[in-house]
C-alpha cells in the first residue's frame, strides 16, 4: 500500500511539473502580448459611405503617417494583408491602411465619378494628406485626385497604374513626390508607358522590379516592399 502511494505521489509530481513547463513555454511574455494586441494587430472597420458600406483593415499606430494602400480589379483590401505589407508596414511605424474600393470586398457600389471616389474614400475613413500606393485600376482615381488636389496627398506610389493615356499631359500638373513601381515583365501597362509617366511628374522616380509581371508586389513582394520602405524613409527625412 505504501508503494502504491508512493507512485501515485511520483506521477502527481511529474504532472505538475509537466503542466508548469507548458505554461512557461506558452505563455507570451507581457511585451508580446502588447505587440499582438497593439500596433500590429489587424482592425476591421467599417463606415458609411452614401448609402453604402466602406470596408477597410488597418494596423499601426494610429498617430503614424497614414499610408493608404488601393487595389487592383482581381484583388481587394486582403491581398494586402496577405502579402505581410500591413505587418511590415506596421512594424515600421505607419498607420497602413487597406482599403476596399466601393464595388470590391465587403465595400457596396456607389454612383459617383472616378474623380470623386478617393476623396470620399479618404474623407470617410478621417485621413488627410496620405501617402496612397495605387495599383493598376486604382490608378483611375488616385491619378485625377493628384491631379486636381495638389495638396490632398503626402505623396503617390503608382504601381503600373490604369490611366496614363487617358490622363495624357494632365498628368504634367500632379506636383506630388511619386514613385513609379514596375514589374520588368509587365505585359498589360508595358514599361515604355512607365517611362513616359516619368517625363511628365517632374518630381517622380521609377523603379523597375526585375522577372516581375503586371502585379510586381505579388509576383516579387520582398523586393516590392524593400522598395517601399525605402521611398517612405525619405519622406520621413
Amino acid at each position: 500500500m505504501r508503494v502504491q502511494e508512493s507512485n501515485s505521489l511520483r506521477r502527481s509530481r511529474r504532472v505538475l511539473v509537466a503542466t508548469f513547463l507548458l505554461c512557461v513555454v506558452t505563455t507570451p511574455p507581457p511585451a508580446a502580448e502588447a505587440q499582438a494586441s497593439g500596433a500590429l494587430a489587424v482592425r476591421d472597420r467599417t463606415a458609411l459611405l452614401g448609402t453604402g458600406a466602406l470596408h477597410w483593415v488597418e494596423a499601426g499606430p494610429e498617430a503614424g503617417r497614414p499610408v493608404v494602400l488601393l487595389h487592383g480589379a482581381q484583388y481587394d483590401c486582403t491581398i494586402w494583408r496577405d502579402l505581410g505589407t500591413l505587418a511590415r508596414l506596421a512594424s515600421a511605424g505607419y498607420r497602413a491602411i487597406a482599403v476596399d474600393l466601393p464595388g470590391f470586398g465587403r465595400s457596396d457600389s456607389v454612383f459617383q465619378a472616378a474623380e470623386e471616389v478617393l476623396p470620399s474614400v479618404l474623407a470617410t475613413i478621417g485621413v488627410g494628406q496620405p501617402v496612397v500606393v495605387a495599383p493598376s485600376m486604382s490608378g483611375l482615381f488616385a491619378l485625377p485626385y493628384a491631379i486636381e488636389r495638389r495638396d490632398g496627398m503626402t505623396a503617390l506610389i503608382a504601381v503600373a497604374p490604369s490611366g496614363i493615356r487617358t490622363f495624357g499631359n494632365n498628368l504634367r500638373r500632379i506636383r506630388t513626390p511619386t514613385l513609379l513601381v514596375w514589374g520588368e515583365n509587365d505585359g498589360t501597362v508595358p514599361l515604355l508607358m512607365a517611362e513616359s509617366m516619368q517625363d511628365s511628374i517632374r518630381r517622380s522616380e521609377l523603379r523597375v522590379i526585375p522577372g516581375a509581371g503586371h502585379a510586381c508586389y505579388v509576383d516579387r513582394p520582398d523586393e516590392f516592399h524593400r522598395i517601399l520602405l525605402s521611398f517612405l524613409d525619405t519622406l520621413d527625412q
